[in-house]
């Protein structure tokens, strides 16, 4: 959901493959990243933040909305159009 709307984005051929390969790891869940207490909610942001510390960063060095941040820009880079970019994004 974005703004309470759906955001349906179709997938690249490419991306199908790879997430066949990962289905399993969903364990016949909804989800590809979901809860390890239950298949049927995905990882929340306090789930993914704490993602983020383990990895090695602070809230001081990047935040979640950084990470959307330095991917706009770098798709931006590569000349991508907004209206293309936008809908690929999680809110920040």
């Amino acid at each position: 959901m974005k703004m309470g709307e759906a955001n349906i984005v179709p997938l690249a051929r490419q991306a199908l493959p790879i997430l066949r390969e990962l289905e399993p790891r969903a364990r016949g869940g909804r989800y590809l990243f979901q809860l390890l207490q239950t298949r049927d909610r995905s990882m929340s942001d306090n789930k993914i933040s704490a993602a983020r510390r383990r990895l090695g960063y602070s809230s001081e060095e990047q935040t979640r909305r950084g990470f959307r941040s330095m991917a706009r820009t770098l798709l931006n880079e590569q000349e991508l159009p907004p209206d293309v970019i936008e809908p690929q994004l999680p809110c920040a």
